[in-house]
């Protein structure tokens, strides 16, 4: 009878001599290199008068053990593992944080930080937690953004001779054309760091814009030139006023030349050369010779 009355007894007082640890580290093996601390009180205190009386405060997150229980009032020692000081900065964000995890990515799972496919983080997640550890967590996102860009029309000039020089016409107003361009814009934090056109498509076709330029000489007359003694590169005319360059072209060989009107005549000719332009177009002997005369438009 006595011999079941001490193993009653025995069986009794075993669940109270069991550490009664706090939950903060319990799915770990607690990591190495954490700061342990021991204190023993006498069996006077309970636990919370114990936890009361320590010059530093116990957190959440740090390891707590009692062996054995104070309950038993034989009295207690009182274990601490203090929780790794961890600085994480995700994004422009930074956050501290205690744990007691051993390494980067059960830390991250402990705390319920969920990484992005494309997310980067440094140091690695099989990196050991340590104190005063930080963490970088680079927020990656990449997206296509559709951009639709006008392309302006080309002007094409083309030359006329239909038309009088100094005079244009267009041929065809033409159209500005339109594309659409896909990207892929990645960022990281919030913050643009690359652009890749990825996607190319005409939506309308640019067509040229045809401009004629005249090219032909106003007509003054088709007539005889002849020459004589004057000021060079100049020529008389009977109706022109003088200052007025007129091009003279002599009509057998399309040699052209131009002069400025300075005097009055000729007779017999519609107009005079002086000997230095007219040996441009023909030889002196030829003496007259058949021309076009058109005002000259630089």
């Amino acid at each position: 009878m006595k011999k079941n009355f001490f193993l009653i007894l025995f069986l009794g007082i075993i669940p109270f001599l069991f550490v009664c640890k706090s939950s903060a580290a319990s799915s770990y093996r607690l990591p190495v290199g954490a700061s342990k601390e021991e204190y023993y009180f006498p069996s006077i205190m309970s636990k919370e008068e114990i936890l009361r009386s320590l010059p530093q405060k116990i957190y959440p997150e740090d390891y707590v053990s009692f062996f054995p229980d104070p309950r038993l009032n034989l009295g207690t020692k009182l274990t601490i593992i203090r929780a790794f000081l961890v600085e994480v900065k995700d994004g422009a964000k930074t956050t501290r944080y205690r744990t007691l995890a051993p390494t980067v990515g059960q830390f991250l799972v402990e705390k319920e930080i969920e990484l992005g496919e494309k997310d980067r983080i440094q140091p690695s997640s099989e990196t050991p937690i340590s104190n005063n550890l930080q963490i970088k967590i680079t927020r990656v996102k990449e997206t296509e953004i559709i951009i639709e860009k006008t392309i302006p029309k080309e002007t094409v000039l083309k030359e006329d001779s239909s038309l009088e020089k100094g005079t244009e016409k267009v041929l065809e107003e033409g159209r500005d054309g339109k594309i659409r361009q896909v990207f892929l814009v990645r960022r990281e934090d919030g913050i643009e760091v690359s652009r890749k056109l990825i996607r190319q498509e005409t939506i309308v076709q640019t067509q040229k814009r045809i401009i004629l330029k005249g090219t032909k000489l106003p007509l003054i007359a088709i007539g005889t030139a002849t020459w004589y003694s004057a000021p060079p590169m100049t020529a008389a005319h009977k109706s022109l006023p003088k200052g007025t360059i007129v091009q003279v072209t002599n009509l057998s060989n399309n040699k052209s030349v131009q002069v400025k009107i300075a005097d009055w005549g000729p007779v017999g000719a519609e107009i005079d050369l002086s000997k230095d332009a007219f040996e441009k177009i023909a030889p002196l002997e030829s003496g007259r010779i058949r021309v076009k005369i058109e005002k000259w438009i630089p």
